[in-house]
């Protein structure tokens, strides 16, 4: 930590919060946590009940997860206290799970888009410094960028930002078809960006599993938007 002031945590839409009735998968800190109560090949796709994963950090670790909604776990973090200051995020993977439950490899309801607009809006009003989305884990990979737009809006109408791990190698499992087009990965975040009409960040410019497209492309497609004003 030598120099870090700062932490901003809830990267790639996975966040310790709001966790209500589900645990969402592959917030990677809880990856033995998972693996000893669901023992998985590379990724889970499976959602835990939260119950059972609070026990098991408990047990492991001694740390009780006593919050429910995000601005309970803010209040957690003030009164427990934290060596550096921390700007937290919105996590789109760990709302979806709330809202939608193990029925997740789908296109949500209206209603359930609502009920996800109004759990984005309490943890910005918590202080959350904007959304963020793992478009490769789960229950992310089967959002649409409709969906992640209007979740985005919300952010938006707190000036937050939004911070994108973008679609670029599908969904992880062992034998995954790679997306060999992943510029339009790329493209997505950009268009979220300009229907929200919010500051975006990508993560990741890399190659990931394929070769193509190399990095430079990723940011002359970036570019190219920006000079058209998204």
């Amino acid at each position: 930590m030598r120099g870090v002031t700062t932490a901003v945590g809830g990267n790639c839409g996975n966040t310790i919060a709001p966790i209500l009735v589900w645990w969402p998968p592959n917030m990677f800190w809880d990856s033995d946590i998972i693996s000893e109560l669901r023992p998985f090949k590379y990724y889970s796709e499976e959602l835990l009940s939260s119950e059972e994963v609070k026990a098991k950090v408990k047990d492991l670790y001694g740390v009780e997860v006593c919050w429910g909604h995000f601005k309970d776990f803010i209040e957690w973090l003030e009164k427990t206290g934290i060596s550096v200051n921390h700007a937290p995020l919105a996590g789109h993977n760990t709302i979806r799970a709330q809202v939608m439950g193990s029925d997740w490899k789908r296109k949500p309801t209206d209603g359930e888009l609502t009920e996800m607009k109004a759990d984005v809006q309490e943890a910005m009003e918590a202080g959350a410094f904007g959304l963020s989305t793992g478009l490769d884990y789960p229950p992310g990979t089967h959002a649409n960028t409709e969906e992640i737009t209007e979740l985005a809006k919300v952010a938006k109408g707190f000036n937050g930002i939004y911070a994108t791990h973008w679609r670029r190698t599908g969904p992880r499992r062992e034998r995954a078809t790679p997306i060999m087009e992943k510029i339009k990965g790329i493209v997505e975040a950009i268009e979220v960006r300009r229907g929200a009409g919010v500051q975006a960040q990508i993560s990741h410019i890399t190659t990931g599993y394929a070769i193509m497209p190399q990095p430079p492309q990723e940011l002359e497609e970036a570019a190219a938007k920006r000079a058209k004003g998204y």
